[in-house]
């Protein structure tokens, strides 16, 4: 047999993405000219002999947005409720914000592209209150004026998911009802899940044993239920799929960004009209969204509804990244040259999944352009600079000194904030608690310099800083492993511990339940 062999420029993108793979799993789907190719890497567990499938469960975090994105457009298509019109003249949701201008002017577009104000959540206090967030929303404090800056958050996407399910036509539609029946049923996604409580009973069930990844970090398995917390953002976190049948997902968006439909389209009995596709899918708020800014080869960048907007070596690229409890995850478009790529990892610093979709691209849309320096490259070198910080981190001196405790040790004192929840304080640790989510834990230590070296009166009018250390870091509170922390009498009695929260200006002030305060000394 003579001559070249045919291109497969698909195969030699799987084959980049092996020499760049370092997770413990991977799994890739990409369709190309409505073909479907998958391919994977790794292994489901920390077992060798235990891989990775097309029919592999991971949790997709933040990609959870475009269904939520997705359900509102089509209940604004049949007209239950508008995207630019106050939500507050809609009907009463209960939606309110510590500023009154956002509670009567916010609207669905202002909460689905990050421009409410909230302080971006990953670097604040936890903005995840659970059930009752509509009663602790009003008293978190906005981190940046209405309308002026990219704020990524959760909150408002649970917000909106929740508003969404009570305009829908069937009445007390829950949100994982909404998405299961306007999205999934629809495009026959039978292995997705909306909540993880419904894919662990699933998992409970002998009958129908799941092919899943289970979540690894530095080389430790975690437990199968770490990522419960996403249920209290459910409209942001909660979904737990594979790579067939998010593909399936991606198909669909194709058609939607090009207004061509096939196959088993949920647009197909009630289209998603263009103006509303337009919506989802056109920049709102401009942002220097993490990566992407550093990249030449990335045009200016734009927040839509659940997705980010921008172009990749000149080519509109429509992409989200996503990620929770050690799994990571990204599902790029290219709507104009009809490709999509989904990649799902079961290990949070999933740098596979970050460039899973400008390999592919670069190798089909991009046959003659340089590869080096390219930005899967340049996101390998960034990742290499963090994991050297990270080691760095951990040998370098700490910033606080010796451990410091609260007197009357054997008590626990508590101190609530109507929005961020209650932290006791017992000893020499804090923790933070709320609904639904697992405990924060922080140890005191003295400040440098120490502000005090002798035990404090209550008596006193006296205002004692020591700085937070976290326990174990939570993957929705990575700004908050070590933050000072001070408490200050109050006159006529009580105390207040206050937070100094990222992202949030001013001070964070938590008040005493006890109507005596407890006295704080360092331990000399």
């Amino acid at each position: 047999m003579t001559g070249d062999a045919t291109p497969d420029p698909i195969s030699d993108a799987f084959a980049d993405l092996d020499l760049a793979f370092k997770e413990q799993g991977a799994s890739i789907a990409v369709i190309h000219n409505s073909q479907v190719r998958y391919h994977c890497m790794g292994n489901r567990s920390q077992d060798p002999n235990d891989p990775v499938t097309p029919q592999t469960l991971f949790g997709i975090g933040s990609l959870s947005k475009a269904f939520t994105s997705f359900c509102v457009a089509k209940l604004v298509g049949r007209g239950r409720i508008d995207w630019e019109a106050p939500l507050s003249t809609q009907g009463d949701f209960g939606v309110a914000f510590s500023d009154p201008v956002v509670t009567d002017r916010c609207t669905l577009v202002d909460l689905l592209c990050h421009r409410s104000g909230l302080a971006e959540d990953e670097e604040a206090i936890p903005l995840y209150p659970g059930n009752d967030y509509l009663v602790r929303l009003p008293h978190i404090p906005l981190g940046r004026p209405f309308r002026t800056e990219f704020q990524y958050n959760n909150t408002t996407y649970t917000v909106a998911g929740n508003v969404a399910a009570k305009v829908s036509e069937v009445a007390s539609r829950s949100y994982a009802d909404m998405v299961q029946e306007e999205i999934l049923d629809p495009l026959h996604m039978g292995s997705t899940f909306t909540t993880q409580k419904r894919f662990l009973a699933a998992l409970k069930d002998t009958r129908r044993p799941l092919d899943v990844a289970l979540p690894s970090e530095d080389g430790e398995t975690l437990p199968i239920e770490s990522n419960i917390w996403c249920d209290a953002i459910a409209p942001a976190a909660s979904i737990v799929s594979n790579a067939e049948d998010m593909i399936k997902w991606a198909r669909e968006l194709l058609s939607c960004a090009t207004q061509k439909k096939e196959g088993n389209s949920v647009s197909k009995k009630d289209l998603l009209e263009e103006a509303q596709t337009k919506m989802l899918f056109r920049g709102h708020m401009a942002t220097d969204w993490r990566m992407f800014a550093k990249y030449p080869e990335f045009g200016d960048t734009q927040y839509g509804l659940g997705w980010m907007t921008t172009t990749y070596r000149g080519r509109r690229c429509l992409v989200h990244l996503g990620g929770t409890t050690a799994f990571n995850s990204s599902i790029w478009l290219f709507p104009e040259d009809d490709l999509a790529v989904v990649s799902l990892s079961n290990e949070m610093a999933g740098w596979t999944t970050n460039i899973a979709g400008p390999v592919v691209a670069d190798r089909i849309l991009f046959p003659t352009a340089p590869v080096t320096p390219s930005y899967p490259d340049r996101v390998h070198e960034w990742a290499e600079a963090r994991r050297k910080r990270k080691e760095d981190a951990g040998a370098a001196e700490p910033s606080h000194g010796k451990k410091a405790t609260v007197d009357s040790a054997n008590d626990t004192v508590r101190y609530t904030h109507r929005g961020f929840g209650t932290v006791c304080v017992t000893s020499s640790t804090l923790v933070l608690q709320n609904p639904g989510l697992d405990e924060l834990r922080w140890t005191l230590c003295e400040k440098l310099p120490s502000t005090s070296t002798s035990p404090l009166s209550s008596e006193q009018a006296l205002t004692t800083s020591f700085i937070a250390v976290q326990e174990r870091p939570a993957p929705y509170s990575e700004g908050l492993h070590e933050m000072e922390v001070r408490f200050e009498d109050r006159e006529g009695g009580g105390r207040t511990l206050s937070f100094e929260v990222p992202g949030v200006p001013g001070w964070t002030d938590f008040v005493m339940e006890e109507k005596k305060a407890t006295a704080v000394s360092a331990v000399l």
